[in-house]
């Protein structure tokens, strides 16, 4: 009965118990960890997923615009040359009018005014073109902005 209430013996059941319960709190530990490791993968999963998705749109978005761009830059060019055209249509026919007997100066002056118009009728093209590129995408911002939260 002497062995029972050895003090030794009870510091061993005492030292095993303390063992025991951290050894069970050293699992539930890492238990833990792995369950927030776990969710914490998944959150940024889902994440990369969701920033796929809109990175998609967007990049959708940019080659739409791009192509607009280049279909106005393809429109100024195509006016420019039209312009250019119609320059020397204007150039032959104030040569003609200068060296026709008895003509007066206001053909020379409509073939000006006619130029100048023309001039400024390419730069407003040039400019409402420029214009409507921006609304769209400013247009194709916010939805993207405002749908998306």
């Amino acid at each position: 009965m002497m062995g029972f209430l050895d003090p030794r013996i009870w510091l061993m059941v005492a030292g095993l118990a303390v063992a025991g319960y951290g050894l069970g709190r050293w699992h539930q530990y890492q238990h833990d960890s792995a369950a927030h490791a776990k969710a914490t993968l998944e959150a940024l999963e889902k994440a990369e997923a969701e920033y796929q998705v809109k990175l998609k749109i967007v990049e959708g978005q940019v080659d739409e615009q791009r192509k607009r761009v280049e279909a106005a830059q393809r429109s100024a060019t195509n006016a420019r040359g039209e312009l250019g055209k119609l320059r020397d249509i204007i150039a032959r026919a104030q040569e003609s009018a200068a060296s026709a007997p008895g003509t007066d100066d206001s053909a020379a002056t409509s073939s000006q005014l006619l130029g100048e118009c023309s001039e400024r009728y390419q730069a407003l093209g040039e400019e409402a073109g420029r214009l409507a590129n921006q609304v769209i995408g400013l247009q194709q911002y916010v939805r993207q902005v405002c749908v998306s939260q």
